[in-house]
Order: C-alpha cells, then sequence, then structure tokens
C-alpha cells in the first residue's frame, strides 16, 4: 500500500508541475487531476503506516484524519500558488493615459494575480510599431495566460502579429483583450474593449458650440494620425458637425506626440489668433497650455482656449485651476478600459473557464459609455478631484 501511494504522489506532484508549465484551462485541469491524485496517495500511505491490529483502530482513524488534513491543506496551497493567474501587460509606454490603464487594470485584479509588464518607455510609443511588437513577442514568451493589449494602428491592418499571437493564446486555453480597436479580425478571436469616438466626439462638438459663436470664431482644430481609427473618426465628426463655422482650420498629426501639436500651434499662431485650440487628446492639451502661459511666443494666445480629449487626471486639475487656459475636456475615462479588462480576466480565472468557453458573441466587445456628463470643465473637474 505505500508503494502505491509513493508512486500516487509522483504522479500527483508531476501533474501539478506539468500544470505550473501549462495555460489556461489545460493548467486547470492538470492541477485538478495532481491535487485528486496526491490526496488519493496520502489516504494509501496513511493506510499503510498505521498498525493494522483491532487495539489501534482509533489511532488509525485519527492518523488518516490528521494525514488528510495536512494533504488537503498542503495540496490547496500548492494549487494556489502554482494556479497564479498571469497576466501580461502589453501597452508600449508610460505616459498618463497608459499609466491610467495600468492602474485600473492592477487594482481590480484578484490580489494573486502576477502582473508581466515590460513596457517601459518614457514617451508614448504606440506610433513605433516595432518597438510594440517587440515587446509583444517578449511578453508572449514569458508564457502568460491573459493577455491585455494596447495594439497600435490595428485598425488599419499593420498588427497582424497581434492577431497570431492571441490566436495561439486562445488555442491553449488563454484569453487576449484587445483595448481601444475596432478590427473586425481581432474581434473572432478576443474580448475587445472599446469606447464610442463618434459620440466622443459629437459631445464635445455640442460644447464647443455651447462655447464660442459660429460666426467671427477662428477654430484650430488637430486630429491624431490618420492611421488610428478612433482619432479618424472623430476629424471626421468634427469636419461634418462644424462646417458651417465661418473660419476653421483642420490639422492632422502623423503621431500622438504633443511636440508636434505644439508645433502646429505654432505656426498657425504666427498669422492668427484662434479662439478654441482643439487637441487630439489631453496630453496635447496640456503641452499647449503651459506654452501658452510660460512662453513668449504664446502671448498674443493668452485669450485662446484649449480643448482636450481623455479625461487625465492631469488634465482634470489643469482645468480645476481658475486662471488655466484649458477650457475643458472629454473624460473616457481611461481608467476604466483596464478596469474591463480586470473584471474580463476575474470572471475567467474564478470559473476557470478557457476563452472558448467563456468568449461568446453577445460579450466580444464591452462598451465604456460616454454621455454629456463626460464633458469636464472647472467647477466639475474640481468635483471629481476633491469631491
Amino acid at each position: 500500500m505505500i508503494q502505491v501511494g509513493l508512486v500516487s504522489l509522483v504522479i500527483g506532484v508531476c501533474a501539478l508541475i506539468l500544470g505550473r508549465m501549462s495555460r489556461g484551462a489545460r493548467r486547470f485541469a492538470l492541477q485538478r487531476i495532481g491535487i485528486l491524485v496526491a490526496l488519493l496517495s496520502i489516504v494509501m500511505i496513511s493506510f499503510g503506516l498505521v498498525p493494522s491490529s483491532s487495539s489501534s483502530n482509533t489511532l488509525s482513524i485519527f492518523g488518516i484524519i490528521v494525514s488528510f488534513a495536512f494533504g488537503v491543506g498542503g495540496s490547496r496551497f500548492a494549487l494556489l500558488q502554482s494556479s497564479r493567474p498571469r497576466v501580461g501587460v502589453v501597452i508600449s509606454s508610460k505616459v498618463a493615459f497608459h499609466m491610467a490603464i495600468r492602474s485600473g487594470l492592477i487594482a481590480e485584479l484578484d490580489g494573486d494575480a502576477e502582473i508581466i509588464d515590460l513596457g517601459n518607455s518614457p514617451t508614448a510609443a504606440e506610433d513605433n510599431l516595432n518597438g510594440f511588437l517587440g515587446l509583444l513577442r517578449a511578453t508572449v514568451n514569458l508564457r502568460p495566460d491573459y493577455l491585455v493589449i494596447w495594439p497600435p494602428g490595428l485598425e488599419a491592418g499593420r498588427c497582424d502579429e497581434v492577431i497570431a499571437a492571441v490566436t495561439k493564446l486562445r488555442a491553449q486555453g488563454g484569453l487576449g483583450i484587445l483595448l481601444q480597436t475596432g478590427s473586425s479580425n481581432s474581434l473572432a478571436i478576443s474580448s475587445h474593449i472599446v469606447h464610442d469616438a463618434e459620440e466622443g466626439a459629437r459631445l464635445l462638438m455640442e460644447e464647443i458650440r455651447r462655447t464660442v459663436p459660429v460666426k467671427s470664431t477662428e477654430l484650430l482644430v488637430i486630429a491624431g494620425p490618420a492611421w488610428s481609427g478612433h482619432a479618424e473618426s472623430r476629424l471626421q465628426t468634427f469636419r461634418q458637425g462644424l462646417s458651417d463655422y465661418t473660419s476653421i482650420v483642420f490639422e492632422q498629426q502623423t503621431s500622438w506626440a504633443p511636440e508636434e501639436t505644439l508645433k502646429i500651434v505654432r505656426s498657425f499662431s504666427r498669422s492668427r489668433k484662434p479662439k478654441l485650440i482643439v487637441c487630439p487628446n489631453d496630453s496635447c492639451a496640456l503641452k499647449v497650455t503651459h506654452a501658452i502661459s510660460s512662453e513668449g511666443w504664446g502671448v498674443p494666445l493668452r485669450s485662446s482656449k484649449v480643448v482636450g480629449y481623455d479625461g487625465i487626471r492631469e488634465a482634470l486639475g489643469c482645468i480645476a485651476e481658475p486662471s488655466s487656459s484649458f477650457e475643458f475636456t472629454l473624460i473616457i475615462p481611461p481608467r476604466e478600459y483596464g478596469v474591463k479588462a480586470a473584471e474580463l480576466i476575474n470572471i475567467a480565472y474564478r470559473f476557470n473557464l478557457s476563452l472558448g468557453e467563456y468568449i461568446r458573441p453577445a460579450i466580444q466587445c464591452v462598451h465604456i459609455n460616454v454621455d454629456a456628463k463626460s464633458v469636464v470643465r472647472s467647477e466639475s473637474a474640481r468635483r471629481q478631484l476633491y469631491g
């Protein structure tokens, strides 16, 4: 009996080790087998070690109970240690928007989750495809169970490797979550978290109309890069909805870099003084706002107002200042991307579900809603910050 128990124990330990090396549903299956075999082996060894005489019946029962209790506790500890969910974060920069996503993800994930985050660029790099793909490959090589990806330009078909990585993860029982993108290819093999950029632009446009008159007002609208589906959607909404303004200029950047926004504003201000400067996002709006208040060339623009998009905390702080040129922004908020991703991962992990069992058409796309309350001016910014 002891020999059989020892062999069973070895088999159980091997199953637990294989479970540790596997991912997703395969990991949970092997761990369950390991636990069951290990418990069975403990019972067998207990029966073999205890004397068989009738005078030792009480001791036998007590020994089995104690051994079984220690076996259950030890096996449970081994299962928890070997089945910690490994969450790979493939976000290629540490700009404020991306850090807010990370913050939401880490705050909402179950406490024992292991975070794999190799993104350490201090500047926006989402338009650097090679850098992003290198980060993706390095993260995938560490064998995460879940991938949370902010893919650059996936709408334009620039990231087939993302599709391949998530497809492979799915085949192994893992879960891929794509943020922001609306690629039809990605929807078939992953979860997808997105906000309605067109609705966000419409809400911002309505606020612009309430802020400045249609006639005799010069507007400068700067859009994000053309390869970003969301930036392009917002630009088209602005073009259609603000076409009746008598003096409006549209510009489009090649990246999300705030320095490029500042360069456009400086060039524009040499001959004209826009009443309102609509920036691609909050980081760009902050760059312009600080330049207007501190640099010599910005003095003629002191009466100009700046508009952002995203709702990062630094932008809310700037809007809350009474003397700030930063007039208003639209809150997505970016942190909500991380929160929604964490919710999907927590559900998948708690119920031990693989991607094939968990993702269904009804929940393939998780929307982050924006409404009229998402537009934030100074008073509402102070409430957001200080309650």
